[in-house]
């Protein structure tokens, strides 16, 4: 019970896209890792959806593109001659919008070893929420903000939207989230709308927003998601082909 973590180095991430992460202190990490494996891991990941793909041992973006092309391929073997549609959905500054007191909340609800709760309350609250004392003061959700970098702030924010999950799994079977990143496909547009709704009153309740980056789409057209751009053809087949920005940071590289 004496051990004090130590506030992390703030970095600059420049791919992707331009962003602040806080880099952890090595012992940190073993400690933080210990806890994962000994039942912090266990019962935060138990209750998610095969396609809640991020973060997580098995899973990863590789998975997720797999995943994607099994949907477009079901959708169009159910009605060949129905357009398949879908809309790609994103929450606004995720990371830093997150409110500590809904993840602790979580971590009360699920962490079965009561022994690691405040070890997790101090690792929430050493992401310090850098608004000024007013504006905190002034929101009903307190402070917010965890640090990108860290194992267990990343298990936190894959773990916080699982209720959204399962709901909008009720809604529509061809959904997938990794991360912050939703993406919805249906032959109907108005089960697709329907499930945006869901999103955004979801994200309310956490004090968070939704920002649509795709509008409802044909896959026939195209659309991006995770970097990637998805192509559903007239024959069923499934064309995958690299996000511009990549090809080009690929060729500078090269």
């Amino acid at each position: 019970g004496r051990y004090k973590i130590r506030p992390g180095t703030k970095v600059k991430i420049y791919r992707p896209k331009k962003r602040i992460a806080t880099a952890p202190w090595f012992r940190d990490r073993v400690w933080q890792r210990s806890m994962c494996n000994n039942g912090v891991y266990d019962d935060l990941t138990r209750p998610f959806i095969l396609d809640n793909i991020a973060c997580q041992k098995g899973k990863g973006a590789d998975m997720a593109i797999r995943h994607v092309v099994k949907m477009l391929q079901r959708l169009y073997r159910e009605d060949p001659n129905e357009p398949v549609c879908g809309e790609h959905l994103d929450v606004k500054r995720y990371f830093p919008s997150t409110p500590h007191k809904d993840i602790k909340a979580m971590d009360r609800k699920r962490i079965r070893d009561r022994r690691f709760i405040p070890f997790l309350d101090e690792i929430v609250d050493s992401s310090r929420d850098e608004r000024p004392k007013e504006e905190i003061e002034a929101d009903a959700f307190g402070e917010r903000g965890t640090g990108l970098g860290s194992q267990i702030n990343q298990l936190h924010q894959v773990s916080l939207l699982n209720e959204l999950d399962h709901e909008i799994k009720c809604i529509c079977r061809d959904y997938i989230r990794y991360n912050d990143d939703f993406l919805i496909l249906s032959h109907d547009v108005e089960v697709i709308k329907k499930a945006e709704l869901v999103v955004k009153t979801h994200l309310e309740k956490h004090g968070l927003i939704m920002t649509n980056k795709s509008g409802v789409f044909d896959a026939r057209h195209g659309f991006y998601f995770l970097r990637k751009r998805f192509i559903l053809k007239d024959t069923g087949k499934v064309i995958i082909r690299l996000y511009p920005k990549a090809l080009a940071d690929e060729r500078k590289t090269l």
